[in-house]
């Protein structure tokens, strides 16, 4: 049952969902009978799937008293920006300190400032270049000043990984974001953008220490911001990703897209993983072979199944084995040498599962160095002459084939 403690909490969740709860009725009621609220500032940003229009609409209509007051109060836009950051960097400090319904409701209440700063300015005719930079670089550290509190409570925990993995997914939403504006392109795509980010650990740290009360699992204090911080390592991570790849194709670059041989790729890999987890594991328990050594020497017992695989049944390939055999072998060689190196890296830490970081390293170096180079390198079509009398023709065609 809730504690003494958790009251101020509890006051501050009901008057805030009570508050809401009216909104959202009069914003329906509104709708009903009078004509549909419109906000075009945040029309303009377009939907998002964790945060639907609908919802950013109710959003916007609750908050218009406060920004009315805001209006009326006569405040400059750098107040508020400059507020916001005061309030995450509270919000940080009480999370270290494990208090975080408070550090809950302080990060909402510093993206409710991030909301208006920029409305503000655009309202009072001070929007700027200038001050847009300004704002970005001042919601790097917002967030960076959260999670560094959370990592800090965590820091005797294996939280602290999931957190530092939303700090760094974090900063690279917003920085491929960045990186696509200044190339002239457009990224804002993806499900975990700023808002969201907010929404889900202001929540979630601001609900913790109530759910707490009715959790008995055994698991890290805070069971509801550890998921929604695992949640936002994931989905960070999943949208600049995605981000790259909407960024890359408007560049007309293909190196890094997805590809139709992505889940023949796939299932070849698996097929070949389980044959080198195999003797991996035979290995290391029957042969007693260190698991960076059978790492290395079982990589490469995989290598010809793969091989195998792909050239017949994935990519088809009808080019001369002998070449593709070689190119092949230098992947293989390289991966090999990154597998072993990257689970001899990883057990340095002496309380980590070798198995579980053969997966992790195996997964990283399938995705960022096999597959890519198998894609692109080894069953790469080769570029045959093409009969035709026209020097200019041929130099297209061939160029063509080599784009395929």
């Amino acid at each position: 049952m809730p504690q003494l403690s958790d009251i101020p909490g509890l006051v501050v969740l009901v008057l805030v969902g009570a508050y809401l709860t009216l909104a959202a009725a009069s914003y329906a009621l509104y709708s009903v009978f009078f004509t549909s609220y419109h906000d075009h500032d945040i029309e303009r940003r377009g939907d998002s799937a964790l945060l639907g229009m609908r919802a950013r609409l109710v959003f916007s209509w609750a908050v218009q008293p406060i920004w009315q007051l805001v209006q009326r109060l006569g405040l400059p836009p750098e107040a508020l920006t400059t507020l916001g950051v005061l309030l995450s960097v509270g919000s940080g400090v009480t999370a270290s300190a494990g208090q975080f319904a408070a550090a809950g409701w302080l990060y909402l209440a510093a993206g409710l400032c991030d909301v208006l700063d920029g409305r503000l300015a655009r309202a009072q005719g001070r929007a700027s270049k200038a001050g847009a930079a300004l704002d970005s670089v001042l919601d790097r550290y917002c967030d960076a000043a959260v999670l560094v509190g959370m990592a800090w409570y965590y820091r005797h925990s294996w939280v602290l990984i999931a957190v530092l993995a939303s700090l760094v997914g974090s900063l690279l939403v917003s920085y491929v974001r960045a990186r696509a504006e200044g190339l002239g392109a457009d990224a804002r795509v993806g499900l975990m953008q700023r808002p969201e980010r907010v929404v889900v650990l202001g929540v979630a740290m601001a609900l913790s220490p109530i759910v707490d009360r009715f959790v008995t699992i055994a698991a890290p204090p805070f069971v509801l911001s550890v998921a929604a911080v695992c949640f936002v390592a994931l989905t960070t991570h999943a949208t600049a990703l995605y981000r790259l790849h909407h960024l890359l194709r408007q560049l007309g670059s293909q190196s890094f897209g997805f590809g139709s041989h992505l889940i023949g790729v796939v299932i070849s890999s698996a097929l070949a993983t389980a044959v080198d987890f195999g003797v991996m594991v035979a290995l290391v328990e029957y042969g007693r072979i260190v698991p960076w050594l059978a790492t290395g020497v079982a990589a490469l017992a995989g290598a010809s199944v793969n091989f195998s695989i792909n050239r017949l049944l994935v990519f088809e390939s009808d080019d001369p084995a002998a070449p593709q055999a070689f190119r092949y072998s230098v992947v293989s060689a390289t991966g090999a040498l990154l597998n072993a190196g990257g689970v001899g890296a990883v057990l340095l830490q002496p309380d980590l599962d070798y198995r579980a970081g053969w997966l992790v390293v195996r997964a990283a170096v399938f995705l960022l160095w096999s597959y890519t180079l198998q894609r692109s390198y080894v069953y790469r079509p080769a570029v045959r002459p093409v009969a035709t009398s026209d020097p200019a023709e041929l130099v297209l065609r061939n160029v063509e084939r080599a784009r395929d």
